[in-house]
């Protein structure tokens, strides 16, 4: 399971690069602290918007649970 995890990581790691250098080419001639950074910055973007659809999702299923199926349009 922990080599899964650590496949998955290193595919992870190999599309965010793709994706960051395909929109800033120079990138590529980064050295490894950069390229460390710059990851590091993209995942917590990415898990903060996804944190922001977890909460909505929270409070929207929370308002239909407390409504109960009373909301008029």
């Amino acid at each position: 399971m922990a080599l899964q995890q650590e496949d998955d990581e290193d595919d992870m790691v190999d599309v965010i690069w793709r994706q960051l250098t395909g929109s800033c080419p120079w990138l590529g001639d980064a050295g490894q602290p950069v390229t460390d950074g710059l990851i590091r910055v993209w995942r917590r973007v990415v898990d903060r918007i996804f944190g922001l659809y977890r909460v909505s999702c929270q409070a929207y299923f929370t308002f239909l649970k407390l409504n109960a199926g009373q909301v008029r349009f």
